[in-house]
């Protein structure tokens, strides 16, 4: 027992503790779920009030080994004039590109960031988590700038682009010659994209549309297979450019002007949002124990997030997720109220019971 009488029957030592059901083993991954709590204890002869955390997991999209690995770079304008919802609707949509587009480990992904100066914010990386992480932050720490060196950014991310594309032509000749090729990245075979995310207002460097496309259509001459997308945003954005631009490279244009325009842009451009693992996800807790419990689920606290059902004493709490994604991660915060104990106990115990209940993609069948 904890010091001072206090009993432990909340206590959380690992993963699960709480009464989390454990993943269903088949041959595709499933869900991962897990509970935690603040408290390790509590004094047994009073009641308490404590934080509990639900967290699952998405399994990650079957690699589609038929299809070739993706390598794109995202250019975004941080300028000042994506200023406001601008910027809002372009990070909205790099956070789509980032979890919801079915990019895979074999994928890559590369961001330049450009006001009056360009930066690579991301160099080409692998669409693992780590790279999803890494993706993430990437987005999060942009920021409004300065003016719009529009041609500089684009010019950076071609590069990118390029580089790789020369690196792959160079592999594959040492290959043929029967040399010993060193394989960085993988990328021989990859489909190449620049995905340019812009009101298309340029005022630094090349501001002329014609000479902005005649530029791009130079660095493209010896990779006529890479393309260009382009995602105007706002009602003021320089249409003809950004046209000029993907109609040079075989690639499409895009007025980004709500929310519900982008997954209809991505679904276009990559084919469709294939990433959906999980269908019609719910989360069920309850206090463990049935009879015998001593604990109630007082409140949830993520009630707005999620459509949320909570019965009557506190004894049961179903949230729908809706579809998960892969590699989501999805949390449910809230509030247990613990009865007093008769006696303090030595052993911990759990207090909670998660279920989550989904219709698994992969394996074609429900699951839980």
């Amino acid at each position: 027992a904890a010091p001072n009488g206090a009993a432990a029957p909340n206590t959380v030592a690992a993963p699960n503790a709480l009464g989390a059901a454990a993943p269903n083993h088949t041959a595709s991954p499933m869900c991962t779920l897990g509970c935690e709590a603040e408290l390790t204890a509590y004094a047994a002869a009073d009641e308490a009030s404590l934080l509990a955390l639900a967290s699952l997991q998405a399994p990650a999209a079957p690699v589609d080994a038929s299809r070739a690995p993706l390598e794109l770079v995202a250019v975004m304008d941080r300028s000042g004039s994506m200023s406001g919802q601008k910027m809002t609707l372009m990070k909205q949509t790099l956070s789509l590109l980032i979890e919801r587009t079915g990019l895979q480990a074999q994928d890559s992904l590369g961001i330049v960031t450009f006001d009056h100066e360009v930066q690579v914010a991301l160099p080409l990386t692998k669409m693992d988590q780590a790279g999803r992480r890494a993706a993430r932050a990437a987005v999060d720490a942009v920021c409004v700038g300065g003016t719009t060196n529009l041609s500089g950014g684009l010019l950076q991310g071609l590069q990118m682009l390029c580089e790789s594309d020369e690196a792959s032509r160079e592999r594959a000749d040492d290959a043929a010659d029967g040399e010993d090729a060193v394989v960085v990245g993988g990328g021989g075979g990859a489909t190449r994209s620049l995905l340019l995310f812009t009101d298309g207002h340029a005022n630094a460097d090349i501001t002329d549309g014609g000479a902005l496309v005649a530029a791009a259509q130079a660095q493209l001459k010896d990779h006529p297979a890479l393309a260009i997308f382009t995602f105007g945003y706002g009602g003021d954005h320089d249409e003809d450019a950004l046209r000029g631009l993907a109609e040079c490279s075989k690639g499409l244009f895009y007025f980004i002007e709500q929310p519900d325009a982008i997954p209809v842009a991505f679904a276009d451009c990559l084919g469709g949002l294939s990433s959906v693992v999980c269908q019609n996800a719910t989360l069920e807790l309850r206090p463990a124990g049935g009879r015998h419990a001593t604990a109630k689920i007082a409140k949830v606290l993520d009630a707005k997030t999620y459509q949320t059902f909570l019965a009557p004493h506190g004894a049961k709490a179903t949230l729908s997720l809706g579809d998960l994604y892969a590699d989501d991660e999805k949390d449910c915060l809230l509030r247990l109220s613990l009865a007093a104990l008769d006696a303090p106990r030595d052993a911990p115990g759990a207090v909670l019971a998660a279920t989550l209940r989904y219709y698994s993609a992969a394996n074609t069948r429900h699951a839980r």
